[in-house]
């Protein structure tokens, strides 16, 4: 930062020192500020983690700490200039979703963010200890499958969601980073 501007005597004009603003600029310089600037990718996929569980737990109808449990972000190092955030790919199975009981006629869900019936399926818990839900594949008693629902990454990948997120992560690391550079900058005085 440049220092407090001096007045010189008997005259009405400033004299600005900027070797000290050079010097701290120099100091931020692009291998003095990597550290900085990874701690801001960091901060920014967490936040961008937090409002993606919040959005996905919405529209699947799944507790936001389900939803944040199987969201993650590449590991960032002092030189990257980037991170990635990655959802699992890995199926839900129906009966994990809140809401989802037997009934007369098949199995109540609000799976994909409205109560349905999915007839013919119920509920049952196998000789491993495993609960869900379960139809039929044919007029026969065996075989059955297993029901799923919506998958994070499904969720994850629309364009409703992408652009939320994207906006979000856009704003908190612009914040962030200035916030780390001017802490950076406060450590070099």
């Amino acid at each position: 930062m440049a220092t407090a501007p001096k007045l010189k005597p008997g005259q009405g004009g400033f004299t600005f020192d900027a070797t000290v603003f050079l010097g701290n600029l120099e100091a931020l310089a692009p291998p003095k500020s990597d550290p900085a600037i990874a701690l801001a990718l960091v901060d920014t996929a967490k936040s961008g983690i937090a409002k993606a569980s919040s959005l996905i737990a919405k529209r699947t109808g799944l507790r936001s700490a389900v939803v944040k449990s199987r969201l993650s972000y590449d590991s960032v190092r002092v030189g990257d200039y980037q991170v990635t955030i990655r959802s699992s790919r890995k199926p839900i199975p129906l009966y994990d979703f809140p809401g989802t009981a037997q009934t007369a006629s098949g199995v109540r869900t609000r799976a994909w963010g409205r109560s349905q019936v999915l007839g013919s399926a119920f509920v049952a818990t196998m000789r491993t200890g495993h609960r869900g839900a379960f139809r039929r594949r044919g007029r026969t008693r065996l075989p059955i499958r297993e029901l799923w629902g919506p998958t994070i990454y499904g969720t994850f990948r629309t364009s409703e969601v992408q652009g939320l997120i994207r906006t979000t992560l856009q704003d908190r690391l612009r914040v962030s980073l200035l916030r780390r550079l001017a802490a950076a900058q406060r450590r070099v005085r």
